[in-house]
């Protein structure tokens, strides 16, 4: 009969420490666990109506931002995905003190679901098949955690790039935090409609400085050859003519009045001439035949 009692005492002890043991492990796990919250419907304000943002991830070390770009093959060439910090790479800008934060990572790259780039170290470009309608492109924006005072954002491609609705950008994103998610609501996307360029305009996106005086306009538009940049007045100025995804085909820097590019190699299409002089640029359109 003791012998049973002994037994029967080991065993309910065994049990005990045991269950003991399972508790703190899990009290061990769910203090080691990271802290995560998603926000699956991020509100914003997209500058084309192709630019979105999926969803929002915020970590106790990163806030990631999952953009997305719905490529019309009969407009866009493709994308391009330049590293982080560099002058080209996404930055996110506090609305309210214009604080800059730096991406440090783009990641998971994909084309139509299939990832082609893990890890963007350096300028790559993606084209898309001319022989179907459109292409999605995806990738994952990767931020140090911000601050937790900053709870609206712009999201911009490139330094000073903020008036130029073909790089891809968003405006005033709510931001939430890691380990204080708050209700989800549902996405308020007000998107800016571009109309599309009559054959001979040359619509203008001008970043107003007022120590510059800063007035050029480049013709002929649409062009087959030669294209005449030509400035009110012979100032030093940076010239740069773009792809419509953003690719860098020529630049150059000139104090002359007028300037000739040569456009005659490049195929037909929409480009974006940018003129820059002091702190102040206006880029326009520029059809090639």
């Amino acid at each position: 009969m003791l012998k049973s009692t002994l037994l029967s005492a080991a065993f309910l002890l065994t049990l005990g420490v045991g269950q003991s043991f399972a508790q703190a492990q899990t009290v061990v796990n769910e203090a080691e666990a990271p802290a995560f919250y998603v926000d699956e419907t991020p509100k914003f304000k997209g500058l084309q109506k192709v630019y979105t943002i999926d969803k929002i991830e915020y970590t106790e070390q990163r806030t990631i931002v999952h953009f997305r770009f719905m490529c019309d093959n009969a407009v866009y060439g493709g994308a391009t995905y330049y590293p982080p910090k560099t002058s080209d790479s996404w930055i996110l800008q506090d609305k309210h003190s214009d604080r800059v934060f730096d991406a440090i990572e783009i990641r998971n790259v994909r084309q139509n679901g299939t990832v082609k780039i893990e890890n963007v170290t350096a300028m790559e470009s993606l084209w898309s098949d001319w022989q179907e309608a459109e292409t999605t492109y995806e990738c994952e924006i990767h931020f140090d955690r911000l601050p937790s005072d900053v709870n609206v954002a712009h999201l911009f491609e490139g330094t000073n790039q903020e008036a130029n609705t073909e790089r891809f950008s968003c405006l005033n994103i709510k931001l939430k935090t890691w380990n204080e998610p708050t209700e989800v609501i549902e996405p308020e996307v007000v998107v800016e409609e571009i109309d599309e360029p009559k054959e001979a305009t040359t619509p203008e996106i001008t970043i107003n400085s007022p120590n510059v005086a800063l007035n050029w306009k480049a013709y002929p538009n649409p062009v087959e050859r030669v294209l005449f940049v030509e400035l009110d007045e012979v100032q030093d100025a940076q010239l740069q003519l773009m792809s419509i995804n953003g690719q860098l085909v020529w630049q150059g820097q000139t104090q002359d009045k007028v300037t000739q590019v040569d456009m005659s190699n490049l195929p037909s299409g929409t480009y974006l001439m940018t003129v820059t002089v002091g702190d102040q640029t206006t880029t326009k359109q520029v059809i090639k035949k």
